[in-house]
């Protein structure tokens, strides 16, 4: 990791008191996600603070995303540092992507559709313990 420090445009910021500060000021965020289960959370934190993501195939495995559109995905360390270049040189392109995962992640994970979809689950119990 401290190689990384000496990279021109990269801080390494350590611990961050409020993560805000850190989306608020980032360029992109960048996760070479190789293997795991579950979903990313730092892909959706990330886009749900309108910051443009690259990742791989497996940092978005689960998510209803379209790539090229919501993320540029890459499944090695090449791919991952030519999205991030590609973004980084093309301000606009990575505005677009970042607001389209940003309404992306508003209307997919949302509090309005996890409180329909929590609602219709439990409305399902219900109707299965009346008929037990």
């Amino acid at each position: 990791m401290t190689e990384l420090a000496d990279c021109p445009g990269v801080r390494i910021a350590g611990f961050v008191p409020d993560i805000k500060d850190a989306y608020s000021s980032a360029a992109l965020m960048v996760a070479p996600i190789f293997a795991g289960s579950g979903t990313k959370t730092k892909v959706l934190e990330a886009m749900a603070y309108g910051v443009p993501v690259v990742t791989t195939g497996e940092g978005v495995a689960g998510l209803a995303i379209t790539p090229g559109e919501h993320a540029l995905i890459g499944n090695s360390d090449r791919e991952l540092v030519q999205h991030a270049r590609q973004l980084l040189n093309d301000p606009k392109q990575a505005q677009t992507i970042a607001n389209a995962a940003r309404s992306w992640v508003e209307a997919d994970h949302g509090w309005p559709t996890i409180g329909r979809d929590f609602n219709e689950r439990l409305l399902v119990l219900a109707r299965r313990a009346a008929f037990t």
